[in-house]
């Protein structure tokens, strides 16, 4: 991983060096604590971005086009793209749609299964009404989870389907 040095740095201020490699943009970011997307598109900064050369859009259709969310959006349709990225990422099997509906399903689960620890522990010093009002809402959510836990492999076998590598389990699922 290169590093970047103050001549980098005076370099680019300058213009003396105008590109950098990947793994500059990484270091980098990582320098400032930001998301390396941010370096390439100014979300919430500039109202346009250059998505390719001479390609003008928007920074943050530039940016979901670049994570994955979305084709690449044309000069007068970037409220249609929004409408279209589920089905474009379906049709294409976007890995990255794949991975990230995993992720959803897992955290769904995980926050179901902490919510439904909590409530049982709540039932376990209440007394009478609350008690079965507390056991009922751990009953719900640990059915919730399961829920999520399906989507979960439903997801896994989806990518499976499509010839993916499946998103591994999460470490903290149970």
């Amino acid at each position: 991983m290169p590093s970047v040095t103050r001549n980098l740095v005076s370099d680019l201020e300058t213009g003396r060096r105008q590109l950098l490699g990947v793994a500059e943009v990484l270091v980098i970011a990582r320098a400032l604590d930001v998301p390396p997307l941010l370096l390439l598109f100014p979300v919430g900064v500039a109202e346009e971005a250059e998505a390719l050369p001479g390609e003008i859009r928007s920074p943050f259709r530039a940016a979901a086009w670049f994570s994955g969310e979305t084709p690449f959006p044309g000069k007068d349709d970037e409220d249609y793209v929004i409408g279209i990225a589920a089905d474009w990422n379906a049709a294409t099997g976007n890995p990255l749609a794949i991975y990230r509906a995993y992720d959803r399903a897992a955290v769904e689960e995980t926050t179901a299964l902490r919510r439904a620890r909590s409530f049982e522990e709540r039932a376990a010093s209440a007394d009478g009404d609350d008690r079965e009002a507390f056991a009922a809402a751990a009953a719900a959510l640990r059915q919730a989870a399961e829920g999520h836990r399906a989507a979960a492999e439903s997801v896994r076998q989806q990518a499976r389907t499509l010839g993916i590598l499946p998103p591994g389990p999460r470490v903290d699922e149970g």
